[in-house]
């Protein structure tokens, strides 16, 4: 009892509902009680007490429910604007992707370009330390190049506008280049 009056007193949800049952079933508990040591002369009323009882319990279980439904709709609500904000930003990034790795491509052409050009013009001049570093920068450019043209290939399959060479392959030759490239690499191991 000393609970219950606490949590109608802090109005707790649901708590003055469950204490108007409560009240009616130990008010039919205690007039069948009376009426049993015949102190006063009424009906059993336990059946309706218990009625009024479960019908609140009902009443409470119902108002819980419709609560649950009601956070579950606003929260599916959410839900999806956030993956359409999402999709919108996952658009934005394939879109500066694609746009930066345009932007890359020319200044890369240009120093893979200068370098061939450099290490052409020295021919057998210069020293090898100078067309090491000349290799190492043409080859540099090389692989970011290929990294550029990569992110561009998937911005491309990603908006499904890559065009496809269909056509039949040869698995010899293929599994022949695989086992070459992968040679070098065993090498002396088991």
């Amino acid at each position: 009892l000393a609970v219950l009056v606490r949590a109608v007193a802090r109005r707790r949800g649901g708590a003055l509902p469950f204490a108007a049952g409560f009240i009616a079933l130990f008010a039919t508990v205690l007039n069948d009680v009376l009426r049993n040591n015949m102190l006063i002369q009424t009906d059993y009323l336990v059946p309706l007490g218990l009625f009024v009882f479960i019908f609140s319990q009902a009443f409470l279980l119902s108002a819980r429910f419709s609560k649950s439904i009601a956070a579950v709709e606003s929260l599916t609500v959410e839900l999806e604007m956030k993956n359409i904000k999402l999709l919108g930003l996952d658009r934005m990034k394939d879109d500066l992707l694609a746009a930066v790795s345009h932007e890359l491509k020319t200044p890369l052409n240009g120093i893979i370009g200068l370098t061939e050009s450099m290490r052409e013009r020295r021919g057998g001049g210069g020293n090898d330390e100078e067309h090491a570093v000349l290799d190492m920068i043409n080859a540099s450019g090389r692989r970011l190049a290929v990294m550029v043209n990569d992110l561009l290939d998937y911005s491309r399959l990603k908006h499904r506008d890559a065009p496809l060479d269909l056509k039949p392959v040869d698995l010899r030759v293929v599994a022949d280049l695989v086992i070459g490239l992968t040679r070098p690499l065993a090498g002396m191991k088991s």
